[in-house]
């Protein structure tokens, strides 16, 4: 069964990516919520991840992206 990991990361929470590191160490694709790219490590940029700090990406527009990325892992798996 695919899991679909979200993760907020917002302020570079060390936990959070020590989390992400387990997610991707057993597999997972883990999709990414924060800001903007200075909220992410260089290292998880490889990730998709949903931005909504900015003019067109938005909160307003945040949750139909995050359905479709849960959907799309949800039938990759």
């Amino acid at each position: 069964m695919q899991r679909a990991i979200r993760a907020a990361c917002t302020g570079k929470n060390a936990n959070v990516f020590y989390e992400l590191g387990m997610a991707e160490a057993m597999g997972h694709q883990p999709i990414l919520i924060a800001p903007d790219a200075t909220h992410l490590p260089f290292d998880k940029a490889h990730w998709r991840c949903h931005m909504y700090g900015g003019k067109r990406l938005t909160t307003r527009n945040l949750r139909p992206r995050i359905v479709k990325a849960i959907e799309e892992t949800v039938v990759a798996g």
